[in-house]
């Protein structure tokens, strides 16, 4: 039986371009931090004796399960953390919720159709796999209403919707 009960949907904020964005999100994920800025670690251990309070330690890996991102001219399912890894992707789902990034900012731009397309014909296969129903689908600011992820132009019910069509 799955551990998995949930999927939640994220974005990542920044353009998709025709480069892989992918492991520019795993470095982020993956390196010492301080207010949304990638330091040394020396630089963080120093923040941090000097009391700063906004210093994050690298993750293990990718917070994010799988990616959905257009690589070239074509859409690719990106693996990020193994399933038996929770993610690292939303506080209090990262148990029992895969994470699925969309690369884009869909807070200023539509999400491409053929993008949606593509992430949902994997996520159901994934889905019936693991024994998750898509009313367990949800976008990330469900659990963290100070986010907008996916996006405010993301519609999740259509996506629900395009999960009972492929």
């Amino acid at each position: 039986m799955s551990i998995w009960k949930k999927v939640c949907l994220h974005h990542s904020l920044t353009k998709d371009g025709v480069v892989a964005d992918w492991q520019a999100i795993r470095r982020f994920h993956t390196s010492w931090r301080i207010g949304g800025t990638i330091v040394t670690e020396k630089e963080a251990r120093e923040a941090i004796r000097n009391g700063e309070k906004n210093v994050v330690a690298p993750w293990l890996d990718i917070g994010y399960h799988f990616g959905v991102e257009k690589v070239n001219d074509h859409y690719e399912i990106l693996a990020g953390r193994p399933l038996n890894i929770s993610g690292a992707h939303c506080t209090g789902q990262n148990n029992i919720a895969i994470g699925l990034l969309f690369v884009g900012n869909y807070d200023i731009e539509d999400p491409p159709q053929e993008m949606l397309l593509y992430g949902a014909k994997f996520l159901k296969g994934l889905m019936i796999e693991l024994d998750i129903f898509k009313d367990e689908v949800y976008g990330h600011s469900t659990f963290a209403s100070y986010k907008s992820c996916p996006g405010t132009k993301f519609d999740v019910d259509n996506f629900k919707k395009l999960l009972g069509r492929v």
